[in-house]
């Protein structure tokens, strides 16, 4: 199956990375592990995925990280569209870490923007294989190419993130 996304609108959008109606959906549902420890992995992974999504082939990727002291992980995503440049997903990046930082300590919480999103949970949305190493592109220095997550992969996120949506051709 694939999935996409389908915008139509009268302005020339293709570029476009970030809009005033960026904004953050936070779930209902808090965690069951300590506020304090959960909110710093979320920032964390976040943080991370926010440096590290943008210097990706492909501008995805997906990431896994346990709370300390407990039993609970937490699952997050980032992407761009890739109509953009790596700057303009850094910056559209930076705006949806902003504003998913307004979610914790809820469960759940995910930020779109015209140029990406992100997501986290305390739920596993994506396999454990499915995941990728995001160290090497944390470093400041010439980053060397992994391999990309799969269409595939993207296409069955992308419908998990945007189930409210559901335009998806078959």
């Amino acid at each position: 199956m694939l999935y996409a996304l389908l915008r139509y609108e009268r302005s020339d959008f293709y570029g476009e990375t970030t809009r005033d109606a960026n904004r953050e959906y936070c779930g209902n549902q808090t965690t069951s592990s300590p506020d304090t420890t959960f909110n710093t992995t979320v920032a964390g992974l976040l943080g991370d995925l926010q440096v590290a999504t943008p210097r990706i082939d492909g501008f995805f990727a997906a990431s896994k990280r346990e709370v300390a002291g407990s039993n609970v992980s937490v699952y997050g995503i980032a992407q761009c569209v890739q109509t953009i440049d790596s700057a303009g997903c850094q910056a559209c990046m930076e705006v949806a870490y902003k504003n998913i930082q307004k979610c914790p300590p809820n469960a759940d919480g995910r930020a779109l923007d015209s140029g990406c999103f992100m997501r986290y949970s305390d739920k596993p949305f994506f396999a454990d294989n499915q995941t990728i190493n995001l160290l090497p592109f944390l470093k400041t220095s010439e980053i060397s190419s992994l391999p990309t997550p799969s269409l595939h992969l993207f296409s069955c996120l992308f419908h998990e993130v945007f189930k409210p949506i559901k335009l998806c051709f078959l």
